[in-house]
């Protein structure tokens, strides 16, 4: 499954209050009750403890820029009569792969704060740390970290190989130029 590369920061001995507004944002994840007060006083304790680079993702948008018939033929990847939809998938994921295997400060890194409610439920706030800025784009509150993975994946951040394996070839031609 996905890895961390820094464990994320866990509250186990939160007081009463924030304890009982993570319960209240976990238990709305999905319906319209107006969480915004209990949301707030989370995401506060989020960016006081401030950027813990959880892990770190590729953003697909920042690779696709180099996705074109042109730049793989410059490459000397394949000859330009050559190329196909074939050709072109597997230069994607080449440059995708190498790119996950060398993850530069170009690229974003998630901050991950797991909120502890009991033992059967964790409210994951995480935010998207851009490259070398401070700033953080936090993301909806998840249930489990398959869901923000979800999440990441659906933005275009990838953290593993089996994030790319998940990509479907016509979802990586849609990248192509």
């Amino acid at each position: 499954m996905h890895r961390l590369l820094w464990p994320p920061r866990v509250s186990k001995s939160m007081d009463e209050e924030i304890l009982k507004a993570a319960k209240r944002v976990y238990d709305h994840l999905e319906d319209n009750a107006d969480t915004s007060v209990e949301y707030d006083l989370l995401l506060n304790i989020c960016e006081e403890d401030g950027p813990n680079c959880a892990d770190f993702v590729i953003d697909l948008s920042l690779i696709s820029m180099g996705f074109s018939d042109g730049e793989m033929a410059d490459h000397g990847e394949v000859l330009e009569s050559q190329i196909d939809d074939t050709a072109r998938i597997n230069y994607m994921r080449g440059k995708i792969k190498n790119s996950l295997d060398n993850w530069s400060e170009e690229h974003p890194s998630l901050t991950i704060r797991e909120f502890i409610i009991d033992g059967n439920e964790t409210l994951i706030f995480c935010g998207v740390v851009d490259g070398y800025s401070k700033e953080i784009e936090w993301l909806s509150p998840s249930r489990c970290l398959e869901d923000l993975y979800k999440k990441t994946a659906a933005l275009g951040l990838l953290s593993d190989n089996e994030d790319l394996e998940a990509l479907s070839d016509s979802d990586l031609l849609a990248l192509w130029y």
